[in-house]
Formats: structure tokens, C-alpha cells, sequence
């Protein structure tokens, strides 16, 4: 501020003056090869990737390999195995809305400390050197093994029975290094390490059959019978300790900590599902199918049985009937299609049971064991329930030229699993989950598809894809609507944002007037969403791709901006009064009364930074070239080669204020189960690659 007059509104961006923000950098090598005789066919892969971010202390390494065999046992038996191994490095700073993130470190940091121990940043001493200090690794080796046996008794029947084990193995560190001068919060400075290790498995069995068989005179008919089943059984168990005082920052375990704590959480899932399909056809082009799944799951309540799923669907192929291809001869293709389906979704594991929290009490001198209330459990609690029209039409013009794919869809799903608050006199520390009332989304999809160019070597074709959604929350069975800013409601979309919105402002009384009661300000769910996509072929060796994509009709509410403005004060509306009229200050700042005078605190008043989140996005530009077969073996001693390179992310069209329409913030706190905002959330980075594929 030296040599400024008084009032001279002064910025600053730490991350830009101690440019935090870099160039990352990603290499990555991959290899395949495959061989074998008539009898035995195998193929192998192996992949090295190491990657550094744009943030400091983030990295990742991964390793991959993979092997897959076919081995035909007799004419009628083949068996398929494979093995894959994959480990991963990673260190990541926290972020977000983490006081030890460099996105709320710098984004609700001050300018004037500069030169003091803030120095412009939010922490007192904690600027980018102390954040990427602080270390976060997650590492984590996963296995994954599976057997197929394949069996044709006859040319009309095949059987397929499949095992398979997911095993994986994570550990998750955290540390806070020690240090004597406050770079963190009090009780990290001695040092701290957060440790949690996690082991899953996951083992299925599968097993399908079908039969196809040809009926009819000159078999115009066609039936096509398949049955199966499948078992699925997981098992995760997590072993968490903490430890508060560090001798050295090179000994960085909980054993070497002064004080130690430690919890353990153990699950175990089982499901098993039946199901059996018919479908029947007649001369290849009329098509009526149905089935039925039956499943079991350990997660559901006691009261609940098995859960059954049918389907029913059709599809006539019109382009292939006489009347059709004399009528309507420009149609290349022509097909109605419609199916009625149930899904069903099983609530979390344990959510029926009542818990207890582990609380030692003191007694008698010494800790006994004792026990808090943490959830009541629900005994009755069912499964979700969707179930789904769906109908449309696809059709080919010109010799399939242009291509046209419409659908309408329509999906209502009952007894909805949602946290059901309950008052804090009961005791529990978390709320049950509960069935409660239905959800209805419907809308359409339409995509186009047209080979615009097509003179030998070179080809253009482009599709564009567009679908819309309507998504409401149209019964909550009796429950009354709970949440705020985002809330559960009838007649609204699901966790819709809801505010006290603005109804006049009064300029000459300093006043702006707000609603008694919350309103509906916005919905997470893009309303319109659509995607273009073009494939350019050139000279026959040059081959060019990109997409872009939007959404419309979705609200994000800027957090950060709020904070910003209402918390810390940093934001320059909120100190120049010269920046925003007079009713333009009062609409978003206050102070704010209701409809009958009362004073309304503004964190009720949220309508402000609640922004649409429409935005257009260059997702995707890559360019091929594929070298010919003398030039492949002149320079790389290949039979085919080809060079690519382009970028990701590359443009970004939105009149969103934040960082980026696409952040979330992760929160999934009750009322924010489906919530999306932005809380000091670093956009996505932009991406440039250069990739050489040689074939030998």
C-alpha cells in the first residue's frame, strides 16, 4: 500500500505471485502382444504411467499388467482365463475447502498482510510451501482374476459359467509434519498422521444359458430362451488410527506418535439374483421380448423377501416389410422399438440395523466400556423401485447416409431411500434411512447422425446428440419436506435449492424485502444437455476428431463467492461502494427484512449466488496420422504406425461467475445427498498429449 491513497481498493493472487500454479507433465508407455496356436490363444499387456500435476506435492504412478488366455479343452468346452495387477501412487494436496488447501488458503486470503506473516494468504504462516508440505498418499494394489468355461452341448444351446475375485488393498495416509513455528492448527503443529487401510474383496459367480431355436414353416419363426443366475459376495474391512505428536518428521507412523487412537469397521454384502429371458422373433424383423430377475440381498430388512424384476419390450423392423419399401422407399432403415422394465436399488449395507457407538465412561477410577445411541436402523426398509417406459424410433435415409435415432423415456421410482431427520431429544447421533414416496424423470433424446462427405479418401462425419429431462419429487410419503438451501419437497426436483428470495428493495429506507418463507430458486439438474461430435478423414491418412458439449437449465450456487463476500469480506463488491448501485448492493448484501418488518440474518438469503451453470465446452480436438506401410518400416521398423497429438478442455463459454460450472464440492451432509456446489473448487486443467502407436 505504499504511496496509495486511503481507500484504494488493493488485489492479490497468491497463487499467481508464488506461482503455485505450474505445467504438468504425463508420460505414459504401453505394450500388447498376442499369440498362440489354433488350440491356445493368449495375449499380454504391461503399462507404466507417471504423471505430475499442476499443484505441487501431486503425482501419481501406476503400474499395470494383464494376462488373458483362451484354451479350447475339446470342440464343445473352451476355457478363458485372466489375471490382471495394478498398483497406484498417489499424492494429492488437500483442496477445496480444506484450510489446508491451496484453493480456501489463498481464495479467502487477505492483501493486506501483505509482508506480514500471512503474507496475503489465509493461514497466519501457512502459505504454499506449509500446504504442499502437508502429505496425502494413496496407494493401492488391486488384483483381479477370472475363469470362464464356455459349453455347447448342441449347436443350439451354450452355457457360460464365470468366477471371478476382485482383490484390493488400499492404504491412505495423511500427515501434518511437525514444525515450532504455527504453520497448522494447534493441535497438528506437534505433528500428525491420520492412517486408514482398507482390504476388499469381491467374488462372483455367474452363470447364463441360452437356447435358440427356429420353428414354423421355412422357420420364419425364431425363439431364443436364456436363464440364469448370479452371486455376488463382498467384504470390505477398515482399520483406522490416528496418532498426535511427532518425535521426527522422518519417523511418519502412528506407532511413533506420543499419542495414539484407533476404530475398526468391518461389512460383509451378500446378493444372489435369478433371471430368465424369452424373446421371439419372426422373419427378422418383428421381435417381442420378456423377462424376469429375482434377487436377494443381506442389506434389506428383516420384513423383506425376495425382490422380483420384470421386463417386457418389442421392436418391428418396418424397413424390411413389402408395404414399407414400396411406399416409403427413401428409408434405408425404419424401426419402432418400446420397452416396460423394473430395476431395483438395495440400501446401504447395515442401514436396517439399530447401532451403538462405542463411549467409555469413567468409573471407579478407570474407563469402562459403554455405549452411545448412533442410529435407530429401520427393520422395513425395502428396496428402491424404478420402473422405466421407454419407446422410440430409428431410422437410416439415403443408403443409411443419415441416420435418426428419437426416444422417449419416462421413469417413476417408488419408495425412494432417503435420511429421514429426526429431532435431537431422541438420542441417535444419525438419522435412519427410510422409504419414502417417488421420483418421476421423463424426457427425450434424439440423435442425428450424417455422413456429410463421402468421396474416396476422404470421408466427414458428424453427430449431434441432444436430450432433455424433467426430474420431480412427487411424493414423500406423508413426511413433510426437510432441508434448506437444499431441500427435499413435492412437487420439485429432487434436493431443489430453495431460498428467502428478494421481493422489492427500498433504497430510500436502506431495506431489501425478502419472502417469509423459502422459495424454489434453481434445480442441480440440467434441464438440456447436448453433444456434437465430427470425424474428418483426409488423403485417407489423416484422420481429425472433435467435440463439444453443453447444459442448460442447471443452477450452482457459488459458495466461494459467498464466503468471499459475507465471511471474510475479500470480494471487491463488498468493499468498493462506488462498484454496485445502490439497489444492486441492497439486493445482495442487506440488510434484510420479511413481509412484516422482521429482521432476516442474511445466511437465509442465499438467492444471490445462486447462478445458472449453463455453459458450452470445446471438450476435445485430436489429430491422427497414420503412416503408410514403407514409411512405418523405415522409420520404426513396424507394420503400422501412427502419430496423434491434441487437447482436452480446451475452451470454455459460460456466463457462470465461479471457477468453473462443472466443480462440486464434495458434501454429502443430509439435505446435500445429491447437492452440487462450488466451495473453492480448482476447475479442470487443460490438457495437451502427443501419442506414437507402433505395431509390429
Amino acid at each position: 500500500c505504499v504511496g496509495l491513497a486511503a481507500n484504494t481498493l488493493i488485489s492479490d493472487n497468491p497463487l499467481l505471485r508464488e506461482k503455485v500454479i505450474g505445467t504438468g507433465q504425463m508420460s505414459e508407455l504401453n505394450w500388447s502382444g498376442s499369440g498362440g496356436s489354433e488350440g491356445f490363444r493368449y495375449f499380454l499387456s504391461a503399462g507404466v504411467n507417471r504423471e505430475t500435476g499442476v499443484l505441487p506435492s501431486n503425482s501419481q504412478n501406476r503400474n499395470t499388467g494383464r494376462i488373458n488366455t483362451t484354451m479350447s479343452i475339446r470342440p464343445d468346452l473352451t476355457l478363458d482365463a485372466g489375471f490382471g495387477l495394478f498398483n497406484t501412487y498417489t499424492r494429492q494436496p488437500d483442496n477445496n475447502h480444506s484450510l489446508y488447501g491451496y484453493g480456501a488458503g489463498a481464495g479467502i486470503g487477505d492483501p493486506l498482510t501483505l509482508g506480514t506473516p500471512s503474507d496475503g494468504w489465509f493461514g497466519g504462516t501457512r502459505h504454499s510451501d506449509q500446504i504442499a508440505a502437508v502429505k496425502n498418499v494413496n496407494q493401492v494394489m488391486r488384483t483381479l482374476t477370472t475363469m470362464t468355461l464356455h459349453y455347447q452341448p448342441a449347436s443350439w444351446i451354450t452355457q457360460r459359467l464365470t468366477a471371478g475375485a476382485d482383490l484390493s488393498n488400499e492404504e491412505r495416509v495423511k500427515m501434518v509434519p511437525k514444525n515450532d513455528s504455527g504453520y497448522y492448527q494447534a493441535s497438528d503443529n506437534p505433528g500428525f498422521v491420520h492412517e486408514v487401510r482398507t482390504g476388499f474383496r469381491a467374488i462372483t459367480i455367474d452363470y447364463l444359458g441360452n437356447a435358440t431355436r427356429g420353428f414354423g414353416k421355412d422357420k420364419a419363426w425364431n425363439a431364443e430362451l436364456a436363464w440364469g443366475s448370479q452371486v455376488i459376495m463382498t467384504r470390505e474391512d477398515v482399520v483406522q488410527a490416528d496418532g498426535t505428536g511427532l518425535a521426527t518428521n522422518a519417523a511418519r507412523v502412528v506407532g511413533a506418535t506420543a499419542q495414539t487412537t484407533g476404530n475398526q469397521s468391518f461389512q460383509d454384502i451378500r446378493s444372489i439374483g435369478y433371471l430368465g429371458q424369452l424373446q421371439v422373433g419372426y422373419k427378422n424383423r418383428l421381435y417381442v421380448q420378456t423377462g424376469l430377475r429375482m434377487d436377494q440381498n443381506s442389506s434389506f430388512g428383516d420384513a423383506v423377501g425376495s425382490i422380483y424384476l420384470p421386463k417386457v419390450g418389442a421392436s418391428w423392423v418396418l424397413s424390411e416389410e413389402p408395404f414399407i419399401q414400396r411406399t416409403l422407399s427413401g428409408f434405408s432403415q425404419l424401426r419402432l422399438r418400446a420397452a416396460y422394465g423394473v430395476t431395483g436399488r438395495a440400501p446401504l449395507a447395515g442401514s436396517s440395523l439399530e447401532t451403538w457407538n462405542p463411549s467409555p465412561v469413567a468409573q471407579s477410577g478407570s474407563n469402562q466400556p459403554g455405549l452411545d445411541l448412533l442410529n435407530p436402523g429401520n427393520p422395513d426398509l425395502r428396496p428402491e423401485r424404478g420402473s422405466e417406459f421407454e419407446g422410440g424410433i430409428d431410422a437410416g435415409f439415403f443408403k443409411d447416409r443419415v441416420g435418426l435415432e428419437l426416444t422417449y423415456f419416462k421413469k417413476v421410482t417408488h419408495d425412494l431411500i432417503l435420511q429421514r431427520q429426526l429431532p435431537t431429544s431422541v438420542g441417535y447421533a444419525q438419522n435412519p434411512y427410510v422409504n419414502v414416496g417417488a421420483v418421476e424423470n421423463y424426457g427425450f433424446e434424439a440423435a442425428v447422425t450424417a455422413n456429410v462427405y463421402d468421396r474416396g479418401r476422404n470421408t466427414w462425419d458428424v453427430r449431434v446428440s441432444m436430450s432433455t429431462l424433467h426430474n420431480e419429487l412427487t411424493d414423500l410419503g406423508g413426511i413433510p419436506a426437510f432441508g434448506t438451501s437444499s431441500r427435499f419437497n413435492e412437487g420439485y426436483p429432487l434436493s431443489a435449492y430453495f431460498s428467502r428470495v428478494v421481493k422489492s428493495v427500498d433504497v430510500a429506507n436502506n431495506k431489501a424485502v425478502v419472502s417469509d418463507t423459502l422459495e424454489y430458486v434453481g434445480t442441480q439438474f440440467p434441464g438440456f444437455e447436448g453433444n456434437v461430435t465430427s470425424n474428418l478423414t483426409l488423403f485417407g491418412n489423416w484422420h481429425i476428431t472433435a467435440n463439444v458439449d453443453w447444459k442448460a437449465g442447471n443452477t450452482l450456487l457459488n459458495q466461494s463467492n459467498q464466503y468471499r463476500d459475507r465471511s471474510v469480506v475479500r470480494n471487491k463488491d463488498a468493499i468498493d461502494q462506488t462498484l454496485l448501485t445502490d439497489e444492486a448492493r441492497l439486493r445482495r448484501f442487506g440488510p434484510y427484512v420479511d413481509l412484516q418488518g422482521k429482521s432476516v440474518t442474511a445466511n437465509l438469503v442465499q438467492e444471490p449466488y445462486f447462478e445458472k451453470a449453463d455453459f458450452v465446452r470445446f471438450r476435445e480436438l485430436a489429430v491422427t496420422y497414420n503412416l503408410s506401410s514403407r514409411l512405418s518400416s523405415q522409420l520404426a521398423r513396424s507394420q503400422r504406425a501412427s502419430i496423434s497429438f491434441g487437447g482436452r478442455n480446451l475452451g470454455l463459454w459460460t456466463k457462470y461467475t465461479g471457477s468453473d460450472p462443472e466443480t462440486i464440492s464434495d458434501n454429502t451432509s443430509l439435505g446435500n445427498q445429491f447437492s452440487s456446489t462450488e466451495f473453492f473448487n480448482f476447475p479442470p486443467s487443460r490438457r495437451f498429449f502427443m501419442r506414437v502407436n507402433l505395431a509390429y
